[in-house]
């Protein structure tokens, strides 16, 4: 039977440990100690034999003790003596074993704590991690999720939604301290910290409570539950609510900065964190018809008292926002597993058929803070997704449309003023509303990332800190090339191309902007934001906050760092194929993602591995046509390899991401400093088998955990780690694999 994790080393260390023993006991047990009692006897012997030469028996002397004794003895009982001589030296021998076995162990302690697993206090968190899910009694050559995952417990085993990973990497930052330390803090960081502590303590909100909400609801011409005004316009609205509110309810609009020859593009980005998270918690509810009726009369009531829904106004809005619910949360869920952003017009095309121009909806707007023109590209990161929202603008009438998106907004933002609708089915399991998610997402959308920044400057203080983690991704971006440079399918023009883009035109953002790191640029930033905010008017000083935001646009730090995330709620780290623009979020540097003090094989399979399946979409089949001169010089001199075959998107990405795991695998191994070592506590997996491992534990209790773990077991190396049977039909395919 195969013995997963047995170590070569272990019979070395038993060879090692015997010839020092061997010697130890050479040089403790010298002649003059050995013959003690022969000596002795010897003696006598001596003294007999001469005295009975020269007297007669009765002189001899009378000898008594332990040596008489024994002479009568063995005079009396010849046999005994054999006897006595082979349980003297089954004694030594067990007793010679047990000192050899003591040191054995120590040895064995010494030498793998130094030399063949990681001891930090990282890596012993990791072990005891992977450790708490591995079900032993599975094998993992024949399905890794079971072994690597089988043992988790049933809750934590649940179908989980799109924003469990965003969630989870919140609670991350919660649990380790949000509280701005003195040594690396701003003024600007206290003031969003207030505005969380705020959110988290804010009181029952009565009818007074309601009167910003309402007001803010009307002047955005959606004042559900009353009738919109007849000049609201619905794509209007949504633009003007995610440009200038940082409200990106049904979809987002974001400047895109390139290093191309036009380099501002306008990028239609997916819907925000806040409203998708309750769109996912209003869905898990399980609400029935009914329930769903009662709770827009009860939250309709709320804003505006007096008002009666009839049946048939909640029969038709709960149609409507469900199928545009439905649409939103599905196209979301479909970036896990393809993500391609598509270039979709220019600024001077029409939004539709008899709709104005692109370029006038978001110059109405932006105003003069950007500079569009007609040539401006329009890039929508998702395809699907606009599709779906432009088709809806033309689908569904203007009046129930507006109803949608009032109804929309209330549900996702009244919380903040009315703490009694955090929950839309109060008791029932399946209605899960974590506060401090939630308060976190919404000064996020109202502060930018400015929440984390002293908790980074804390994790990374010192520069080797911040140095391994470029060494990683300068080591992965390397491989990548190095794997296109060995490729026998590619042209030799083809293969300068491909690693051209991706040494020199891609640019990779690993770091958060430049004022994270100086207390007084972010002071400076953030100068025009309310200087404290208290649960009483909470709402009203998040969404002046966004206002503050909304008026330094120009600045160079709008994007990422005042209007910026800590994720995306797809992934963590994020490929723009129109930008040729890889971006690690700030989640991503951070546990259960990366630790600082860990071994190698741990970061390497973990973030090494996101950033290389990131990087591989510069030469995937998307990335290979981006640029206007791809097409042309993209050439294969051999048959397809197998990405090229491939006839889904899911089946494309299993490939890329095998590749992407090969790819991060030969970048631990090009870093001398990273040795495969394993993890202290986790002892019977080699350095090799806690890479894959490590990289399947990611997916634990993702509702697609086993396909997108289960490529590990098609990775080079993972039959050799695992000691697995060749599979023959495998084994027959020689065909390339990525490129």
């Amino acid at each position: 039977m195969r013995v997963f994790g047995r170590r070569p080393s272990v019979v070395t260390l038993k060879d090692d440990d015997n010839s020092t023993s061997r010697t130890r006991l050479g040089g403790s047990s010298s002649d003059g100690h050995l013959p003690t009692v022969l000596t002795i006897t010897r003696s006598y012997r001596y003294l007999y034999i001469s005295c009975s030469a020269k007297r007669e028996q009765r002189f001899l002397p009378v000898i008594s003790g332990p040596f008489a004794a024994f002479s009568e003895l063995r005079r009396r009982h010849p046999s005994l003596l054999p006897c006595l001589m082979c349980m003297a030296v089954a004694c030594g021998g067990l007793a010679l074993a047990m000192v050899l076995m003591r040191q054995q162990v120590k040895l064995d302690a010494t030498l793998l704590s130094s030399a063949n697993v990681c001891g930090t206090k990282d890596c012993r968190e990791q072990a005891a991690r992977i450790a708490m899910n591995i079900d032993a009694k599975r094998d993992p050559c024949e399905d890794l999720y079971a072994y690597t995952c089988g043992g988790a417990k049933a809750s934590e085993s649940k179908r989980r939604s799109l924003m469990s990973s965003y969630v989870e990497s919140v609670k991350g930052f919660i649990q380790r301290g949000l509280v701005p330390e003195e040594r690396n803090s701003s003024g600007a960081a206290y003031k969003a910290y207030s505005a969380f502590n705020a959110c988290l303590s804010r009181p029952a909100g009565g009818v007074d409570a309601a009167k910003p909400f309402v007001e803010f609801m009307s002047a955005r011409k959606i004042p559900w539950p009353s009738s919109a005004p007849l000049d609201a316009d619905p794509l209007d609205v949504l633009v003007d609510l995610a440009v200038n509110w940082r409200v990106p309810l049904l979809f987002d609009v974001r400047l895109l900065y390139t290093g191309r020859e036009n380099s501002l593009v306008v990028a239609i980005d997916q819907t925000g964190d806040v409203a998708l998270l309750r769109m996912e918690q209003l869905s898990a509810s399980g609400q029935s018809a009914g329930e769903y009726d009662d709770l827009l009369r009860s939250v309709a009531g709320y804003l505006r008292q007096g008002t009666l829904l009839s049946d048939e106004d909640c029969r038709q809005l709960r149609q409507d926002e469900s199928s545009v619910r439905n649409n939103v949360t599905s196209i979301a869920r479909s970036e896990e597993e393809e993500e391609v952003d598509v270039f979709v017009a220019f600024l001077n095309d029409s939004v539709s058929e008899t709709g104005p121009t692109w370029l006038t909806l978001l110059q109405r707007h932006l105003g003069r803070d950007v500079e569009l023109s007609p040539s401006t590209k329009l890039l929508a990161h998702n395809g699907r997704h606009l599709h779906a929202v432009l088709t809806l603008l033309a689908s569904v009438p203007r009046d129930r449309l507006l109803n949608v998106i009032g109804w929309t907004f209330a549900y996702s933002y009244l919380w903040l003023v009315h703490p009694d609708s955090n929950y839309f089915q109060p008791g029932r399991e399946s209605d899960v509303f974590d506060g401090q998610a939630a308060c976190f997402l919404a000064v996020q959308e109202s502060y930018g990332t400015l929440l984390v920044a002293p908790q980074f400057l804390a994790y990374f203080h010192q520069q080797a800190d911040r140095q391994r983690l470029f060494d990683m991704l300068n080591e992965t971006t390397q491989a990548l090339a190095r794997a296109v440079l060995a490729s026998g399918s590619l042209a030799n023009a083809t293969k300068r191309w491909a690693v051209e883009k991706i040494l020199h035109r891609t640019r990779r953002e690993l770091w958060p902007p430049e004022p994270f790191f100086h207390a007084e640029l972010l002071d400076e930033l953030y100068e025009e934001f309310p200087a404290t905010v208290t649960s009483s008017d909470l709402f009203k000083s998040l969404f002046e906050s966004r206002r503050a935001a909304r008026r330094i646009l120009r600045n160079s730090y709008y994007g990422r760092l005042l209007t910026g995330g800590v994720r995306w709620p797809a992934r963590e780290v994020r490929y723009w194929y129109g930008g040729d623009l890889l971006r690690v979020g700030l989640s991503a540097l951070f546990p259960p993602s990366y630790y600082r003090d860990d071994a190698g094989v741990s970061a390497y399979s973990g973030l090494g591995f996101q950033i290389a399946r990131a990087l591989v979409r510069t030469v995937d089949e998307r990335g290979r046509t981006t640029d206007g001169t791809a097409r042309v010089l993209w050439k294969q001199v051999v048959a397809n390899c197998r990405l090229d075959s491939a006839s889904t998107s899911r089946e494309r990405d299993a490939v890329a991401r095998l590749f992407a795991l090969d790819v991060a695998l030969a970048a631990l191994r090009s870093n001398a400093q990273n040795r495969l070592e394993g993890l202290e506590g986790l002892e019977q997996l080699t350095g090799l088998q806690t890479f894959y491992v490590n990289f399947c534990g990611k997916f634990c209790g993702h509702r697609h955990g086993a396909e997108l773990c289960n490529v590990a077991m098609n990775a080079s190396e993972f039959g050799d780690a695992f000691e697995c049977p060749a599979v023959p039909s495998l084994s027959k395919d020689r065909r390339c694999l990525f490129i």
